[in-house]
């Protein structure tokens, strides 16, 4: 099944930040980011890739094979990193972050999770993130919760899949009939049914279905293998493309503090206030 989310965790101790410097004097949570970004930039380089800035006045040009990440300011001793859930990056890249600290890959699609953990430039064994297990649980734990099993989202049936919904219209969602939900879906997708093609249903659907579902198999696996672990609270938002749009029109605004905002544009900031905050790591070949 095709990968809908995907992210990198790399643990870092504070001591490290005593023997860097800190040029944009934003402080430690800054410092750390940048740090693996700027490594992120030499491993794409050395695989090949080519970096380029998407969010500038030039778009970059397009590739056939490209890397899309966002690398996150740290938090509570990790830095995250974004990875864009259409893009795979290369086992090697993740290898080459290892050399200096751990680095956890954790991803999942519908049907279950997937987690590597990389260390000393190589694959590992879960024990090696035992350091970094919560008090009170074990590596037991970790594996328990790779077997756990979710709903199932497929939108194909008569029932609205609750979970591809963003968070805020699930918590008001909460106070409607389910029933009253479900039947008017039902309305929905046979009035979409008759104005497409088979081709076109099926790609809507599919769309659909690529919507990041938490309460999925996989994606329950990834939240209770998380809570074993000492990650920060909102190790998961924002999402990869909540962020890439919020961070493009925050980057327009910087340019062009008085220009013309169009429908969505707004709501779209507000989503991630600090996304310029996050530094993109862009190559293509």
């Amino acid at each position: 099944m095709t990968v809908i989310w995907h992210n990198l965790y790399l643990p870092f101790r504070k001591e490290d930040a005593s023997n860097m410097e800190d040029p944009s004097g934003k402080g430690e949570k800054s410092l750390h980011g940048e740090t693996i970004a700027e490594s992120l930039r030499d491993s794409l380089i050395e695989q090949g890739y080519i970096l380029y800035d998407p969010f500038g006045l030039i778009p970059g040009a397009a590739y056939a094979d490209s890397v899309k990440l966002f690398v996150a300011p740290a938090s509570s001793g990790w830095v995250r990193v974004l990875i864009s859930p259409e893009n795979q990056l290369l086992p090697a890249i993740m290898e080459s972050m290892s050399k200096d600290q751990l680095c956890l890959s954790l991803s999942f699609d519908e049907s279950a999770m997937h987690v590597t953990v990389y260390k000393d430039g190589q694959e590992a064994e879960l024990n090696a993130l035992q350091p970094y297990l919560k008090v009170g649980f074990t590596v037991d734990d970790l594996t328990n919760a790779m077997q756990i099993q979710g709903e199932a989202t497929n939108i194909s049936g008569d029932t609205f899949p609750m979970g591809v919904l963003p968070d805020d219209l699930q918590s008001a969602a909460q106070t409607l009939n389910p029933k009253h939900i479900d039947r008017m879906f039902v309305k929905l997708m046979k009035k979409v049914n008759r104005q497409l093609s088979d081709t076109d249903e099926n790609q809507a659907r599919e769309v659909l279905n690529k919507r990041i579902n938490w309460q999925s198999t996989g994606g329950q696996q990834v939240s209770q293998f998380v809570d074993c672990l000492t990650l920060p609270e909102n190790w998961n938002k924002p999402e990869y493309v909540t962020l890439r749009d919020a961070f493009q029109r925050h980057r327009h605004r910087q340019r062009n503090p008085h220009g013309h905002l169009f429908p969505g544009d707004t709501e779209a900031m507000e989503a991630v206030p600090n996304a310029l905050d996050f530094l993109p790591v862009y190559g293509g070949k």
